[in-house]
């Protein structure tokens, strides 16, 4: 049985053409020829969307919302353009339209990244904890599902998305969850130090030194030039009264960032405690001058 053409669709050809235009950022092009090829082949969603993605850029946002919107009545299955109107609506905050896309996004190809990436972005500048949290919940449930070469890209967002999630719980003064959320993101990624390191700031905060130095500890493995991370080793050991220890850490965060107001206070307080008043006095100096 003979396919039926639909002669109100652009050529392969044609479409191809545009498409190498828009990603050469030849605009003024598109948008020359655009209306002459619509006018010929008005049912050409992918030139549509085309059109979209200018016209948002451009920050015409009705028209970009009324392109995209022709995309979906050509293609009512592209996962693409119901992300594409999303953004429009995400740019006006009128986000529960946002939301409805992205929705709608994600039931056409449950494993869009994207779409999550945007919904998660709204849940995070709404302060809603709890819709993070459940969108999460349901993207581990399909990572079996995502593509091997893919896998990677999004083990790092669930992990930077975690991470968020433990800090809002942080702010929210609610430890006990954020130091469980830390915990999700390094299950899924060791290396993770951003998560190392807070963790340890609440478990230091708790007066739980030992627990917290070994997780300051694993954050410097993987990332040894962090200052924020050696001062904190060297404030574990300031309280355990190391003061040589506090010592050596501080000289290796100063060595790594000059200049550091917050570093020199702590390190000359440090010499102050093994009797080195001639290195004290340099960084008093330093502070005086500065302050």
């Amino acid at each position: 049985m003979l396919k039926k053409i639909n002669k109100s669709l652009a050529p392969k050809q044609v479409i191809n053409a545009m498409v190498t235009l828009f990603h050469q950022g030849r605009i003024e092009d598109i948008l020359a020829r655009a209306p002459k090829i619509l006018e010929k082949y008005p049912d050409t969603p992918s030139l549509y969307n085309i059109l979209g993605v200018i016209y948002f850029h451009q920050g015409c946002k009705q028209e970009a919302a009324n392109y995209f919107r022709k995309t979906i009545d050509l293609l009512p299955k592209d996962p693409d353009s119901y992300n594409n109107l999303g953004n429009v609506y995400k740019e006006e905050k009128k986000y529960k339209e946002a939301i409805l896309n992205y929705e709608k996004a994600i039931k056409i190809k449950p494993n869009y990244l994207k779409a999550y990436e945007n919904l998660f972005l709204i849940f995070q500048t709404k302060k809603d904890t709890i819709n993070s949290e459940k969108l999460i919940k349901k993207a581990f449930k399909i990572l079996n599902t995502i593509p091997k070469k893919n896998i990677l890209i999004w083990k790092n967002w669930l992990v930077m998305c975690l991470h968020e999630i433990a800090e809002n719980y942080e702010s929210e003064k609610d430890w006990d969850k954020a130091k469980k959320t830390y915990n999700k993101a390094i299950q899924i990624k060791n290396d993770y130090t951003p998560s190392l390191n807070n963790l340890g700031n609440l478990l230091f905060k708790e007066g739980l030194n030992d627990e917290a130095l070994k997780y300051f500890k694993i954050a410097k493995k993987f990332n040894f030039k962090n200052t924020s991370i050696l001062n904190n080793i060297a404030l574990i050991f300031f309280k355990k009264k190391n003061y040589f220890l506090s010592t050596k850490y501080l000289e290796k965060a100063i060595n790594h960032k000059q200049g550091s107001h917050y570093l020199f206070c702590n390190l000359m307080f440090c010499y102050m405690n093994i009797f080195k008043n001639k290195e004290a006095n340099k960084f008093l100096e330093i502070l005086k001058n500065d302050w």
